[in-house]
């Protein structure tokens, strides 16, 4: 049957945050008209994995059967941004993934942004993720 994945991600985006970005974003959320089809996937590992598409938008009855987001645009911040809770099988590391993919996107608002968590379905601590200020 396979063990699931709670999946928390709470981030900032850059100012000029690219539509393919965003478009990819929506989707990945359920939200709209978007269809896989009309998306210009980038080449990263992330999107050669099965459940890329989905994580975001499934929930199961191991953590909480809900899926809570929301992605947002900010016109006094001028920026997006994003709010999601889901649970998934993280057979091919989706979630470290994911995190990787998103995070040339974010807004480092400290040396260390919290952006995120996931939380296997037997473990007792969940995995946190940050991005971390690099020397520019």
């Amino acid at each position: 049957m396979g063990m699931y994945t709670e999946i928390y991600v709470k981030s900032t985006f850059k100012e000029n945050l690219p539509k393919d970005v965003a478009d990819i974003i929506e989707y990945m959320l359920g939200m709209g008209d978007i269809e896989v089809e009309d998306l210009k996937l980038p080449d990263h590992e992330l999107f050669k994995t099965q459940r890329w598409d989905t994580m975001l938008r499934s929930a199961s009855y191991y953590h909480i059967p809900y899926v809570l987001n929301k992605f947002t645009y900010n016109e006094i911040s001028d920026n997006y941004f994003l709010i999601a809770r889901s649970d998934f099988k993280n057979y091919n590391g989706e979630v470290n993934k994911f995190f990787d993919w998103l995070k040339p996107y974010l807004e480092k608002e400290f040396d260390k942004t919290f952006i995120g968590y996931s939380l296997y379905e037997e473990a007792t601590e969940p995995t946190l993720y940050y991005l971390e200020a690099i020397d520019e």
